[in-house]
């Protein structure tokens, strides 16, 4: 039999090459019987770098006489993609709840380990209210836990309000009276007067210990109850002074009810340390927690970091905040606005991390001024999303 003439046709090479390459591959000497372990142990050494092609036809003639043409090929990674959403980064630290619970606007005021949301609606159906939401809505839109008729008692209002998987607890605010503090049992227990507490501010008041109630402060001090109810215990000491409670730390000098100059104490009750800060406040709207002090200036766009002993300051230009008094929530996290970076480009709310500096979004916004519309609590930040949604991320879930 002739062989092909390569110039007859475009393909008449290929046929040329395949014929003697099964020529060659008759004539081989068998493949040694370890022949396959041999290269796959080579294979998977090299398989993150190149294969060779002159070695490869050489094997694959010799196991089965029919050879193709092969490319050197690159193994490339899986191209990655950093999210820059707080949604992208924590997804499972994000709950998504309704804007409105029947026909009332809300504030979430504490998220608990099962799912459930508990929130504080001011006039839900004719009552200052708090409710309780399902997750994902079951087995109601939201279920009432306890509610005072605002026509009946025009006076009174929901003010605090913390919770924990075993305990309800809420300060009632009555014009003219004493505040109230009262409990209730998640188990199916009615609601119960724990205190009477004189006037104790707009400051956060209130606090769950396990199965203790810390609230303060008060004209006498900052008390501790059993929320089942018994008889109040004074912290020696307290009294007479303006604390910011961060159980189990108290905070004085730190806000507008401080003398000029006064220095910014720390004291732990469950400790007994104490610790004066070394911050210096440029504003009333400063302010300190247990961990962190922040400075924000008059117009609130003169914004700085510290830690309590002075280290760690850090400034951040571009943001601005038009919280009062605001603190690291968790002791790490502020959530700030950050105009555009050109007129008229949209800002947005970030939220940023004073430990490490890094900041991420939590939404764009378009508006000129600082949102109105950010909600924060003792270990959360909320947001309205459109008109519909809000989003709630529980900063205990993230890391």
């Amino acid at each position: 039999m002739s062989e092909p003439d390569p110039s007859r046709d475009d393909g008449a090479l290929g046929v040329v090459l395949l014929g003697t390459l099964n020529r060659a591959a008759e004539a081989a000497p068998p493949p040694p019987p370890d022949l396959y372990r041999t290269v796959t142990r080579r294979y998977a050494r090299r398989r993150s770098g190149l294969v060779a092609t002159a070695a490869a036809v050489t094997v694959l003639v010799l196991l089965g006489g029919v050879v193709g043409v092969l490319r050197v090929i690159r193994h490339e990674p899986a191209p990655v993609t950093t999210p820059t959403t707080v949604e992208g980064l924590w997804p499972d630290a994000v709950r998504t709840l309704p804007t409105k619970i029947g026909d009332a606007d809300y504030t979430v005021e504490a998220l608990l380990a099962d799912g459930r949301t508990i929130v504080h609606a001011r006039d839900l159906r004719g009552l200052d209210a708090i409710a309780m939401l399902d997750p994902d809505g079951r087995p109601a839109p939201y279920q009432l836990v306890v509610g005072y008729s605002r026509a009946m008692l025009p006076d009174v209002q929901i003010a605090d309000v913390v919770a924990n998987d075993g305990w309800l607890v809420w300060r009632l605010s009555r014009r003219g009276s004493a505040d109230q503090i009262w409990s209730m049992r998640w188990s199916g227990d009615r609601p119960r007067l724990l205190a009477e507490a004189g006037s104790l501010g707009s400051v956060p008041s209130i606090a769950l210990d396990g199965d203790r109630v810390i609230y303060g402060p008060s004209p006498t001090g900052v008390r501790s109850v059993p929320a089942a109810g018994g008889v109040p215990t004074l912290f020696p000491g307290t009294g007479g002074r303006y604390w910011r409670l961060h159980w189990p730390w108290l905070v004085v000098g730190s806000g507008m009810n401080r003398a000029p100059d006064a220095p910014i104490e720390l004291w732990n009750l469950r400790t007994g340390e104490r610790i004066t800060a070394k911050f210096r406040q440029t504003d009333y709207s400063d302010a300190c927690g247990p961990v962190w002090c922040v400075a924000r200036g008059a117009t609130g766009d003169r914004i700085v970091t510290a830690r309590v002993d002075g280290t760690g300051r850090r400034a951040w230009p571009g943001y601005r905040t038009n919280h009062i008094g605001l603190t690291p929530i968790v002791d790490r996290y502020l959530p700030l606005y950050r105009e555009g970076r050109t007129a008229g480009a949209p800002g947005s709310l970030d939220l940023v991390d004073v430990v490490t500096g890094r900041a991420v979004k939590i939404r764009t916004m378009p508006e000129t001024t600082p949102p109105t519309f950010l909600g924060t609590g003792r270990y959360f930040v909320s947001w309205l999303v459109d008109g519909r949604h809000k989003k709630v991320l529980d900063l205990r879930e993230i890391d």
